[in-house]
């Protein structure tokens, strides 16, 4: 199964909505430029993202299965306490891979290329390669949070973060592996992604997908151990997508003094960096129950 040729121009119309706006030139903030980056990535379906994300689990499963049949023939070679995290690693790529696929998930390929062969001999390389797949999974499922709150949906923005948090688990332990202390070294995710539809392009662009390295296809999941790991659902409390803000009487918009308390919530949240795609969702609720109790002031 090939990789489609249109894969890195899945759902790009940011970009170009983006170039020809001249964000720049016109001076919009960088908020605002956030919100038009959000109101483009709303072209992707649930679909696009979890077709996306499929594939980024089968391409771990293919990369990690080659790995540990291979442990012995690596320069460096890969002992059992690193051999066990790489296992551990794997059966949880192998429960995301079927939980995406019980829910309707389809891989846009299942054929994959190692962009440098030293992956797959030197230790370094690919414990440095894990550490980069790791990072752009982790802002993948941060990408896709941020569009399941804009499509409303809380309960796949939960499960996206589930599976990201695991993933930066991944990036920690392989940071771990290569000598890096400290290993967890990072305070906040990086932002890499605008949209989920960037992260396919990224894989592409670093020769995983369609490249011109050694081929490698998806060989299921059956070499997997899956007693390595629990919690193999993402199961939980059920959330809401409009929790209740303090001074707002526990319905979030609730009265003028709820505005004030919600407007200074989105302040706080665009200077921390929080997903432009929530903090749109907010702003136009909040907009529009302005506009529902200005009309009713009106009658």
């Amino acid at each position: 199964m090939e990789a489609p040729d249109n894969l890195s121009q899945m759902r790009f119309s940011r970009r170009t909505l983006l170039k020809g706006a001249g964000a720049g030139a016109m001076g919009l903030t960088l908020a605002q430029a956030g919100l038009l980056r959000s109101a483009a990535a709303a072209s992707e379906s649930v679909s696009d993202i979890v077709n996306i994300a499929i594939t980024a689990e089968e391409l771990a499963i293919t990369l990690l299965t080659n790995v540990i049949k291979n442990a012995s023939g690596y320069d460096q070679p890969i002992k059992e306490p690193v051999l066990s995290v790489l296992k551990g690693a794997l059966a949880s790529e192998v429960y995301h891979r079927d939980y995406l696929a019980k829910a309707g998930a389809t891989p846009l390929t299942q054929a994959f290329t190692v962009p440098d062969p030293k992956i797959l001999s030197d230790y370094d390389t690919l414990f440095t390669t894990v550490v980069q797949l790791e990072s752009a999974f982790v802002a993948a499922y941060t990408a896709a949070a941020a569009e399941f709150a804009d499509m409303g949906k809380p309960e796949l923005v939960k499960v996206a973060f589930q599976i990201g948090a695991v993933e930066a688990e991944h990036r920690v332990l392989a940071n771990y592996a290569l000598g890096h202390r400290p290993a967890n070294n990072m305070a906040f995710e990086a932002n890499l992604f605008g949209a989920v539809g960037d992260a396919a392009a990224a894989l592409k662009k670093l020769g995983f997908i369609g490249g011109s390295g050694k081929q490698v296809s998806y060989p299921g999941t059956s070499g997997a151990d899956l007693s390595y790991v629990s919690h193999t659902y993402p199961g939980g409390p059920s959330v809401s997508c409009m929790p209740a803000m303090p001074g707002t009487g526990g319905g979030g918009m609730a009265g003028t003094s709820g505005e004030g308390g919600l407007e200074q919530m989105l302040g706080i949240l665009g200077l921390f960096g929080v997903g432009a795609a929530v903090v749109g969702v907010l702003t136009r609720r909040l907009t529009a129950q302005r506009e529902e109790r200005a009309e009713q002031r009106a009658d």
